[in-house]
């Protein structure tokens, strides 16, 4: 495949990957964002840089042009067409149930998508499965230090209930508390329990409420 234009198709690229990264942190982990660095979940970059090389071989092989769609410039084009790969090449016609047993991301029967989002499952299923075992790990180093200095579950639950901003609706408050106690629920060992309200607490409000909370100095 000749590149007609590169300028143009690392412009896609870049559109692409960047698109799709933001689209997993901002969903799947707004709140602990942080940990998400190339050393720490390498996944996520590959993920979304497949995407990129994706919208890129677009661009540059000519598959399709915008221009019906009022987009004559060739860098809207390109931005166009890295804002929407990924979109794109989930459509499905129809899907195939395969069991009645439910898939760990969206709870439904699992089934075999037919279209354009057949090719995607190739990659993206064991790619995300990365991203969120690379993400778990990250949040277990990132508490590690934490846990040696706070070893009362009481202490931390009584920690993260003072700790809820004052501006959360009812609803947000019950949500977190709700996690505490089936995190306290969960098992009967005290370190287990701290981890578990911890990790809760650090995934509902971030880095910086979580070290107000558990100064380690």
């Amino acid at each position: 495949m000749v590149i007609s234009n590169l300028g143009f198709g690392l412009a896609a690229l870049l559109v692409a990957t960047s698109v799709t990264i933001l689209g997993i942190v901002t969903t799947k982990y707004p709140r602990t964002y942080f940990l998400l660095t190339p050393r720490k979940c390498l996944w996520l970059y590959v993920y979304g840089l497949i995407y990129g090389v994706i919208a890129l071989g677009i661009v540059g092989s000519d598959v399709f042009h915008l221009k019906a769609l009022g987009f004559s410039n060739p860098w809207l084009q390109a931005i166009a067409v890295g804002v929407s790969v990924k979109s794109f090449l989930h459509i499905r016609v129809f899907s195939i149930p395969t069991s009645n047993e439910l898939t760990e991301s969206n709870q439904e029967p699992n089934s075999v998508p037919i279209g354009l989002e057949t090719l995607v499952q190739i990659f993206e299923p064991w790619l995300l499965r990365a991203i969120r075992t690379d993400e778990f790990n990250a949040r277990e180093e990132f508490l590690a230090p934490y846990l040696l200095n706070y070893t009362d579950p009481n202490e931390v639950h009584k920690r993260i209930k003072l700790g809820i901003p004052r501006n959360w609706t009812k609803v947000e408050r019950e949500v977190l508390e709700l996690n505490l106690e089936a995190s306290a629920k969960a098992t009967d060992d005290p370190s287990e329990k701290v981890k578990h309200a911890m990790d809760s607490y650090l995934r509902a409000m971030g880095k910086r409420s979580f070290e107000r909370v558990f100064p380690l100095s």
